[in-house]
């Protein structure tokens, strides 16, 4: 597949996402599915992965934002339990 084409699926999901998510639930919802994106694209992809053998430990932060993206989703807002929940992942995440 060539990047170019890569490069154009990936956005095209990545915005369909967003304003899916914004259409079917709220507009956090929609943000904290950006900020993953984001995060996981430039942070972990780009700038962890090929430069430490962390990028395991900070990428799951990536990983564990569904918890956040879930609860937002259903109650609109962002509450303990699902910051608890994060954590739980994010720290069981690495071996």
């Amino acid at each position: 597949v060539p990047r170019s084409h890569a490069l154009v699926f990936g956005l095209t999901l990545s915005v369909a996402s967003f304003f899916w998510l914004w259409w079917t639930t709220n507009m956090l919802s929609a943000h904290l599915a950006g900020a993953t994106i984001a995060f996981y694209v430039l942070v972990y992809t780009l700038l962890l992965k090929r430069r430490t053998s962390q990028n395991v430990v900070w990428g799951g932060a990536a990983g564990c934002m569904p918890v956040m993206i879930g609860w937002s989703a259903v109650t609109g807002t962002i509450q303990w339990p699902a910051l608890v929940m994060f954590l739980i992942i994010f720290f069981w995440t690495p071996p």
